[in-house]
C-alpha cells in the first residue's frame, strides 16, 4: 500500500518535507560558518607570519613597517570576521535549524 494511501500519510510526508527544508538550511548555514572560520584562521595565520617577517628579516625601515601594518590589518580583519559571525547569529541559526530538523526527524520516526 503506497504511503499516501495510509492514514496520516500526507501529514508524515509534510513532516519529512519540513525536515528536508530545515536540514538544507542547516547545511547552508554550516557551510557559511565554516567559510567564515576558515577565512578568519587564514587571515590570522597570515597576519602572524607577516608580523614575524617584519621583525626578523633585515629589511629597510619602510618595508618592515609596511609588513607590520599588513600584519596588523590581517589580524584585525580576522577578529572582525569572527565577531561578525557571532553577532550575525550564524552559529545560533545553524544550531536552531539543526535542532528543528532533528526534532522533526525524531517525531517522524516515532510516528
Amino acid at each position: 500500500m503506497p504511503q499516501s494511501e495510509l492514514p496520516f500519510g500526507v501529514a508524515l510526508e509534510n513532516v519529512w518535507a519540513d525536515y528536508r527544508r530545515c536540514a538544507a538550511r542547516s547545511r547552508a548555514l554550516k557551510r557559511r560558518l565554516d567559510a567564515i572560520r576558515s577565512w578568519a584562521l587564514a587571515l590570522f595565520i597570515g597576519g602572524a607570519a607577516l608580523g614575524v617577517l617584519s621583525a626578523q628579516l633585515p629589511l629597510p625601515g619602510a618595508l618592515a613597517k609596511a609588513l607590520a601594518l599588513a600584519s596588523a590589518a590581517a589580524i584585525a580583519l580576522s577578529a572582525y570576521l569572527t565577531a561578525q559571525a557571532l553577532d550575525a547569529g550564524v552559529e545560533r541559526g545553524w544550531i536552531e535549524a539543526r535542532s528543528v530538523a532533528e526534532g522533526l526527524k525524531s517525531e517522524a520516526y516515532r510516528f
